[in-house]
């Protein structure tokens, strides 16, 4: 019996030419109305498959008494409530893609609520569908919101399936996704913590090679 010694790069999908930040529109830090949600984002996105992904201050929902501040103490619930930070989406646009990435502290309680209630009419690809949800629903239920994603596909369920079924080579994390189906030259670990600590998210002293290595 031989035993390949070539280790094969599964594509679960068609690789597609994508620059991370392309295309984006910069609406992290602006408050945004209903009508300008619905403009250049929901109508958009309702046309096609439209991918999301959100960051969190936690892990989960439920623990909220668990999380620690800077100083490392705990902190209860009523004095500490981890909220989600960022919500990313992404969709089809004249043959490339658009994305857009905002910051839910920054919107209004009515504009929240209309986005939350516009999940269920979009048809939504996640990256791990019950992390994501469990957090849209928590949030959504925070504003009297009863959250029901309008789920299509998990790519973190897809790619932890197939990487569980002997394809050789075939990881399920983002980073694993980024280079292997998106087609990256590389992951956007750099990018991403080149951002952190920009906007203040990374503090404190950081390590001179990793500054270098970040261009910092």
């Amino acid at each position: 019996m031989q035993v390949s010694t070539i280790t094969p790069k599964y594509k679960l999908l068609k690789p597609v030419k994508t620059d991370p930040g392309k295309d984006n529109l910069r609406l992290y830090n602006k408050p945004l109305t209903i009508e300008q949600l619905e403009k250049y984002i929901l109508k958009p996105a309702s046309k096609d498959l439209v991918a999301i992904d959100i960051e969190t201050r936690g892990l989960s929902p439920f623990y909220p008494h668990t999380y620690t501040s800077g100083s490392g103490k705990a902190k209860v619930q009523e004095e500490y409530h981890p909220t989600i930070v960022g919500i990313g989406l992404a969709w089809p646009a004249r043959g490339s893609y658009k994305a857009a990435y905002f910051d839910p502290r920054k919107q209004s309680p009515e504009t929240l609520k209309h986005f939350y209630k516009r999940l269920g009419d979009l048809a939504l690809v996640a990256h791990n569908a019950m992390f994501d949800g469990l957090w849209l629903r928590h949030e959504g239920l925070r504003l009297g919101v009863d959250v029901r994603p309008n789920w299509i596909a998990d790519t973190y369920g897809y790619l932890k399936q197939f990487a569980a079924q002997d394809f050789l080579g075939q990881g399920h994390g983002l980073k694993n996704a980024q280079v292997d189906l998106l087609g990256w030259d590389e992951t956007n670990d750099i990018e991403q913590k080149k951002w952190l600590i920009e906007h203040g998210y990374i503090k404190g002293s950081i390590p001179k090679e990793i500054k270098e290595k970040l261009g910092l």
